[in-house]
């Protein structure tokens, strides 16, 4: 394999010919291991779990004459780490150039966010009957690698990124065929490429979308010393010229007994039978008890009568039924 170390691997050549399995059948039993700190721990299968001295070695091992087995990279949802997705769906769903396509737009939002150079590695594992893809992303931030904060952070982002895509069809394919539950914060497995799943065919290979081919820029830990975290940015706040708000029911008992005065003394209502006095805009509005209405002569059944007081000098009666066609003025 281009740009791969070669490595010796006694063991393991003889081992994956007869259907390798892996040391550790739990998990807990693999992380309480010396070599955890180490080693990098990998699944076989998903059943078991063994260790590899480096990711040259790993790269050796999936591409053996007689792998036959299925690996997985361990993903510590703690860790600090590239970007990943998973997305799965079935064939039938959408043709295979419009999936393309989809995902073209996925990795461009991804740019548009980050704003940061970055490599975008594709694989699929595609049949007749399903198509599955995982992506990784490798960031640069100047001469460093920029990484993730933990699987809780990636996840974060990538409902940022779905949301962020102007085509909603785009933004509802990439809500259903993204996976998120192999953002594990305990820890979960993501299958490599040249793996496929026990009991298929489907191993996983360099798309042509893949912005390189190198195996070792598959693996999510595979990860530098020298990095930066992914931040989000957070939204600069625009400065707002503030609005003076509408001058609704501001009024005080003072002035509400001024009113109601002014109504007793020219439309002979009582202060009793006076519910309510608000303002609405340039408008004084005066509810009543009263339900007769003088505009038809008779008693309403439910609407009563409001006085609309115009502050700009006319005064109006009205029945509370806003689309009354009785509105004539009083004044």
């Amino acid at each position: 394999v281009t740009g791969v170390q070669t490595c010796a691997l006694p063991i393991y050549q003889a081992v994956r010919m007869n259907n390798y399995k892996g040391k550790y059948i739990k998990k807990v039993d693999a992380l309480n291991s010396p070599l955890y700190k180490t080693h990098i721990l990998i699944g076989v299968d998903i059943t078991s779990y063994d260790f590899v001295k480096d990711y040259d070695t790993f790269v050796k091992l999936l591409t053996e004459p007689h792998n036959i087995s299925g690996y997985y990279e361990y993903i510590d949802g703690q860790a600090k780490s590239h970007l990943f997705i998973d997305m799965d769906l079935h064939s039938m769903d959408l043709p295979l150039e419009k999936v393309e396509e989809y995902i073209v737009i996925l990795n461009d939002t991804v740019q548009h966010l980050i704003d940061k150079p970055i490599t975008p590695i594709v694989l699929e594992a595609n049949s007749d009957k399903k198509f599955s893809y995982h992506i990784i992303y490798r960031i640069a931030d100047g001469n460093k690698q920029l990484l993730f904060d933990g699987v809780l952070a990636m996840k974060d982002f990538i409902k940022t990124v779905i949301n962020s895509v102007k085509d909603p069809i785009v933004g509802d394919f990439l809500n259903k065929c993204i996976d998120p539950s192999v953002y594990r914060k305990n820890g979960g497995l993501f299958r490599t490429i040249y793996s496929s799943k026990k009991g298929e065919n489907r191993p996983f290979v360099f798309s042509k979308l893949s912005k390189s081919t190198d195996p070792l820029l598959t693996f999510v830990c595979n990860t530098s010393k020298e990095f930066t975290l992914y931040r989000p940015v957070q939204p600069v706040a625009v400065p707002q010229t503030e609005q003076p708000e509408p001058n609704v029911g501001r009024l005080t008992d003072r002035e509400k007994q001024s009113i109601k005065k002014f109504v007793h003394k020219y439309y002979k209502y009582k202060e009793n039978t006076i519910t309510d006095i608000i303002i609405d805009n340039n408008c004084i509005v005066v509810g009543l008890l009263d339900k007769h209405c003088f505009f038809i002569d008779r008693e309403h059944k439910s609407n009563h009568q409001y006085i609309l007081i115009d502050t700009t000098g006319s005064r109006d009666r009205k029945s509370t039924r806003l689309n009354s066609s009785h509105t004539n003025y009083l004044v």
